[in-house]
């Protein structure tokens, strides 16, 4: 992975493959063959549906590679605690390349995402009835 971003640091396309590889190889370690390998054509990092229950409501945020699903969950867990997130650079870079790339996501970018997070996070406060939580 270094080699590769020591060659184009700043293109999405590096830090998205970077973090495909980093999983592969991980994935790969100790098993053997497995059904289907070799066939077809690489077609690039799997791209799938994120969807995420955020203040009691499923959030759809577009499709992205599963390989930065976790880092991504990991990203609007800390945008809902309101607290930093606890990744390198690197990684959040590849995951804003992912967004902005990724032609069904609704946020093309960290501050998109910030933003939207602070608007669910005062609509719950608005539907929150104390009499009711706190009575049943």
């Amino acid at each position: 992975m270094e080699e590769v971003a020591k060659k184009d640091e700043n293109t999405e396309e590096t830090l998205i493959a970077a973090a495909c590889e980093e999983t592969e190889n991980d994935k790969d370690k100790g098993k053997g063959k497995g059904k289907g390998k070799g066939k077809g054509k690489d077609k690039g990092p799997k791209q799938k549906e994120l969807e995420i229950k955020l203040f009691g409501k499923d959030r759809s945020f577009g499709s992205l590679p599963t390989v930065l699903h976790s880092d991504f969950r990991h990203i609007v867990e800390m945008l809902r605690r309101a607290k930093l997130p606890r990744l390198a650079a690197a990684r959040v870079a590849s995951l804003e390349a992912a967004m902005a790339e990724s032609p069904d996501a609704p946020f093309k970018s960290m501050g998109e995402l910030r933003a939207q997070v602070e608007v669910w996070r005062n609509e719950s406060r608005g539907d929150f009835d104390a009499d009711s939580y706190y009575d049943s």
